[in-house]
């Protein structure tokens, strides 16, 4: 299994209108999330943008990047053979990892694609397995 990384200015957008969207359940089901700073629910676009332009640092996730690469190579293959055994199914070959700075810890989407929150400080590799444990099964 290989990982894909994606990040940008325009994927935290996302990220942000996604989070303030379900803020509430977050909260209620007690959730970490972070916003940039200063921004609410009442936030128009144009101050998201702003914010979010102020905040951005290309160099932090590229060095997320090679730490969480170099860490989930190591086992990699390892852990889509135990996939495969416990799902008794396919992995996917390569899973997307979008990394952000805002929202949750880690999220996942279908079919292969995982959003991890580099600002939580969480160790990234597990984190990315935990998330793509959650496809596995939400695929059975």
């Amino acid at each position: 299994m290989k990982l894909k990384f994606v990040y940008s200015k325009s994927f935290e957008l996302t990220r942000v209108k996604d989070t303030l969207k379900r803020h509430d359940w977050f909260m209620s089901q007690g959730y970490n999330i972070k916003l940039p700073e200063g921004i609410t629910k009442d936030s128009t676009d144009k101050e998201l943008r702003a914010q979010i332009k102020k905040e951005y640092n290309e160099g932090k996730f590229q060095k997320e990047v090679v730490k969480i690469s170099k860490k989930f190579s190591k086992y990699a293959e390892v852990f889509s053979n135990k996939l495969k055994e416990v799902f008794k199914k396919g992995v996917p070959k390569t899973v997307t990892v979008y990394l952000t700075i805002y929202g949750v810890g880690g999220s996942y989407l279908q079919p292969a694609k995982v959003i991890f929150n580099i600002a939580h400080n969480y160790d990234g590799a597990k984190t990315i397995a935990h998330e793509i444990i959650h496809l596995m099964i939400e695929d059975s």
